[in-house]
C-alpha cells in the first residue's frame, strides 16, 4: 500500500519550511488536495504558490486559530484523510533555572499546546467522517533521550511521543479507523535554529554562541527534510509506529532505556 496515494485530503501545520514544506511537496506530487498552515504568512504564501495549494495562516499555540483552521479545512477539502501536526520550534540552550517563562512558552506553545489544540479541533471531526484516516505527529528523537540544557524542547518532545502513543491506543481501544504515527528524526537541515537565534539572539553569550554554532554545523551535515520524509514514509509503509529516521541515534535511546532499567540516571553522551 502506497500511503502517498491513500491520503488525498491533507492538512499540514508548520508548512512554511523544513519538514512541513517537504510534506507539502510530496503530497502535491501525488495530486492531493492540501491545506498548508503556518504562522509565518509570507513564507507560507511562497510554499503555497509553489505547490498550488490552499494556505491558512494560523498560530497552533492559539486555540481559536486551530479551531478556525479545522473549520476552514473541512470547507475547503470536504474532510481530512491525513492530519500532519508538524509545527515546532527550539529554545535557547541554557540551564532549566535560567529559562524564563517566556522562553518556556515559546517552545511549549507550538510543540505541546499546538499538538493538543490540533487533536481537540480535528479529531472529533475525523471520527464523524466514519472513514479511515490518519494523523502524523512530528516529535523528535529528543522524545526518547535525555540531555542537559534543553529541558523545554526535550519535555515537549517526550510529551509529543507520549501523546501519540496514548492517541493510537485510544483509537485502537475504541475501534476507530484513525491511524497514528510519530515522526522522530534527529538533526534535519531546517531553519529551526536560525528562527530561535532571530528571537533570542541578544541573550547569547560566548558559551551559548559556541554551542549554537556546533549545532548549526551538525544541521549542515544532516539529511534534508525531503530525505527525512522519504525515510519516514518508507518506514510507515513497512508498519513502523515510531518513524525514526536517524539510525545512528538508536544507541542513545538504548543507553537511556538501559539506565532506566538499572534505576540510574543516563550518562552524558
Amino acid at each position: 500500500m502506497n500511503l502517498l496515494k491513500s491520503y488525498k485530503r491533507v492538512v499540514i501545520t508548520g508548512a512554511a519550511s523544513g519538514i512541513g514544506a517537504a510534506l507539502v511537496a510530496r503530497f502535491a506530487a501525488e495530486d492531493a488536495s492540501i491545506v498548508a498552515s503556518d504562522r509565518n504568512e509570507v513564507a507560507l504564501r511562497i510554499v503555497a504558490n509553489r505547490y498550488n495549494c490552499n494556505h491558512i495562516t494560523a498560530d497552533v499555540g492559539v486555540p481559536s486559530d486551530v479551531s478556525s483552521l479545522a473549520e476552514k479545512s473541512w470547507k475547503l477539502l470536504g474532510g481530512v484523510d491525513l492530519l500532519c501536526l508538524n509545527a515546532g520550534v527550539a529554545g535557547p540552550h541554557k540551564p532549566v533555572w535560567e529559562k524564563s517563562v517566556a522562553e518556556w512558552e515559546w517552545v511549549l506553545g507550538p510543540n505541546l499546546w499546538g499538538l493538543i489544540h490540533g487533536i481537540q479541533s480535528f479529531v472529533p471531526r475525523m471520527i464523524e467522517q466514519l472513514t479511515p484516516s490518519a494523523i502524523l505527529i512530528t516529535a523528535s528523537a529528543a522524545g526518547f533521550i535525555s540531555s542537559p540544557f534543553g529541558a523545554d524542547y526535550l519535555a515537549s518532545k517526550h510529551a509529543s511521543v507520549s501523546i501519540a502513543e496514548s492517541l493510537a491506543q485510544e483509537f485502537q481501544s475504541l475501534q476507530l479507523p484513525i491511524d497514528v504515527r510519530v515522526l522522530c528524526p534527529g538533526f534535519v537541515r531546517t531553519n529551526i535554529l536560525s528562527s530561535m537565534r532571530d528571537r533570542f539572539g541578544a541573550q547569547f553569550n560566548s558559551d551559548s554562541e559556541a554551542q549554537l554554532a556546533s549545532y548549526e554545523s551538525l544541521l549542515e551535515a544532516s539529511p534534508s527534510p525531503e530525505e527525512v520524509v522519504d525515510i519516514a514514509f518508507r518506514q510507515w509503509n513497512e508498519g513502523a509506529f515510531y518513524l525514526m529516521t536517524h539510525p545512528e541515534l538508536d544507541a542513545y535511546v538504548e543507553r537511556r532505556h538501559t539506565a532506566i532499567s538499572a534505576r540510574r540516571l543516563p550518562e552524558l553522551a
